[in-house]
């Protein structure tokens, strides 16, 4: 069985923990519902010029989410949804 990705690139909020070298998501809102993340797949770092952008593939359940997190805005943007 193939899995389904699906693009959203829509805002969502995060409950996260920030420490001095690290990131933990715990929870993400999407939709008005509640996501509580199993764990954290991969995680890479993008930069656009000074921009630096934080990629988390997060699973919830059998299925994956993007994760991408702004510093600069401190907002965090759900991208992509892979569903099995």
């Amino acid at each position: 069985m193939k899995d389904v990705v699906t693009a959203i690139a829509e805002p969502i909020k995060v409950v996260a923990s920030f420490s001095s070298s690290s990131i933990r998501i715990h929870f993400f809102n999407w939709n008005d519902r509640i996501y509580k993340v199993d764990s954290v797949n991969l995680f890479h770092i993008s930069q656009d010029g000074n921009t630096k952008s934080y990629h988390f593939s997060v699973s919830v359940g059998a299925n994956s989410y993007e994760l991408l997190f702004d510093p600069t805005t401190l907002s965090w943007r759900l991208e992509n949804v892979a569903q099995i």
